[in-house]
């Protein structure tokens, strides 16, 4: 299936640029038919100005051509125009597409697509991403540092026919807070692969982890697990009717969102409010909290230094179990989830033969 043409990228330009592409078009077949007209003759005919088909006419180097029509020669060069749901990249372009939603921004004068992260991980895996797909991008990147404290990275370009490609894709443009939602063209029609990858990345920017909220003035709590879109008041019905067609599409599949296992990561080691260890967070259905010392979350260094220590003893032979009861009558148990700690190594059953997932969540 056609995502996207030429005419879609051209399109994403302004009025005036749009006319002078096809204008441009016209004076093609004009001076093909009339190879004796010279660019005054072809810009009477054309009613425009002669100045503009002087440089269109002018041969070599100095040879001008409208700056939509730019944008589109060098997606064409890089085998992206036309754009087809079965191109070998629609995957990887539908995740970051996704990622754009949430973590990624394109200003609203269409000059700079950006990614933020504080996570220094995932601005060289958005990194790796946009050059395979956008080759040509590898020498326009521009990494800083930004947030209050400095303390996040964002990964910019300014290169047009990425950002235009994009745009013709579907990303929202501008401050997203005050920009309504939507899916992009065609998103109904797409095959599942294409919808997963998308969710994929929208659920890896704005997908929340469980933590225990500690507060000094007032009653500490518990944070569920949580997928969250900020928007200005006035969209608040067009933004709650994006999220139930989100939760449609979960429907759709049949299976209910889960967020991909974070004790992999040694970042959230997860526990149920009575202190029993939940080795997987899929399975959980109450309040949870992470592992916490002397009031502070315990960090990936601080969690195995504890864990070789042997203590707490229950802790540690909670996290044997493989699979946990949680796991026992899991459909992927054996397939996409090992089950258990993925920590300590596994040794499956001969009988088994694990599939690793294609996407960092399991829907």
């Amino acid at each position: 299936m056609l995502l996207i043409s030429e005419q879609d990228v051209i399109n994403t330009y302004s009025e005036n640029e749009q006319n002078s592409c096809a204008k441009y078009s016209e004076y093609l077949n004009l001076a093909k038919l009339n190879p004796s007209f010279g660019y005054k003759k072809c810009a009477k005919l054309l009613n425009i100005p002669a100045g503009r088909t002087r440089w269109w006419h002018t041969k070599g180097e100095k040879k001008a051509t409208p700056v939509a029509l730019k944008a589109v020669e060098k997606l064409k060069q890089n085998n992206l125009l036309p754009f087809a749901s079965k191109h070998k990249h629609a995957k990887t372009i539908f995740r970051m597409l996704g990622m754009l939603y949430g973590d990624g921004c394109i200003d609203r004068n269409l000059n700079t697509l950006s990614f933020i992260s504080s996570v220094e991980e995932n601005i060289e895996l958005w990194k790796k991403d946009l050059i395979e797909v956008f080759p040509f991008i590898k020498n326009k990147l521009n990494l800083i540092h930004v947030g209050e404290y400095g303390h996040a990275f964002s990964l910019r370009t300014c290169d047009r026919a990425v950002i235009r490609f994009f745009v013709a894709l579907g990303v929202p443009v501008g401050d997203k807070v005050i920009v309504p939602y939507s899916f992009p063209r065609n998103f109904d029609s797409l095959n599942r692969h294409l919808i997963l990858s998308f969710f994929d990345g929208l659920f890896s920017a704005e997908i929340s982890v469980p933590r225990f909220q500690a507060r000094t003035r007032c009653k500490s709590y518990f944070k569920n697990f949580s997928f969250s879109l900020s928007k200005d008041q006035v969209l608040e019905e067009s933004h709650i009717e994006f999220m139930k067609q989100i939760m449609v599409y979960m429907k759709k599949f049949g299976e209910k969102l889960y967020a991909h296992c974070h004790i992999l990561t040694g970042k959230n080691l997860i526990v149920d409010v009575n202190g029993k260890v939940l080795p997987c967070p899929i399975w959980i259905n109450k309040h949870s909290m992470n592992l916490i010392k002397n009031n502070k979350f315990l960090s990936k260094e601080e969690f195995l230094e504890e864990w070789n220590k042997g203590v707490p003893l229950e802790l540690r032979k909670a996290l044997l179990k493989r699979p946990s009861n949680y796991c026992i009558d899991c459909r992927y148990w054996g397939k996409q989830c090992t089950g258990g700690c993925p920590l300590i190594p596994l040794e499956l059953p001969k009988d088994i033969q694990v599939k690793h997932s294609e996407f960092s969540y399991v829907i």
